[in-house]
């Protein structure tokens, strides 16, 4: 069996080989450029920097900055912080909390004492019809 032939006509085919040809062979050959630079040049650079740049970096950041920061927050400034957190602002403020308690149970005692003592004098006022009728209105 024979394969038809096309049925693409030969100035098609010489346009073809004399514009696309020359692109197409242009793109392989910056693909192949690409790959090799990748390979050959790209690739062992990021592992030199990485290796001989960017590990050692690292190390001293971590043995010459991170290293003493943590022990400067272990040993001198948390211990002081929290010092001051709950010896000159949680104590204070509990204490100031309790005082103004104390004064609003106070305050809270004579206002209960004072209703309870003109308690029949309001009881009186209402029996006799001389409270406003504004506050009685709903009352009825």
């Amino acid at each position: 069996m024979t394969t038809p032939e096309p049925n693409v006509p030969w100035p098609v085919r010489v346009i073809a080989v004399l514009f696309v040809l020359p692109f197409r062979l242009a793109w392989e050959l910056l693909r192949l450029a690409g790959r090799v630079l990748v390979d050959y040049v790209l690739r062992p650079l990021g592992w030199l920097l990485d290796k001989l740049i960017l590990v050692p970096l690292a190390l001293l950041l971590r043995w010459l900055v991170v290293i003493p920061l943590r022990l400067l927050w272990e040993y001198l400034l948390g211990p002081a912080l929290r010092f001051v957190w709950r010896y000159l602002i949680v104590i204070p403020l509990t204490w100031l909390g309790h005082q103004i308690a104390r004064v609003v149970r106070w305050i809270w005692r004579i206002v209960v004492r004072l209703a309870r003592a003109t308690l029949p004098l309001w009881e009186a006022i209402g029996r006799a019809g001389l409270a406003p009728s504004r506050l009685t209105h709903g009352l009825g």
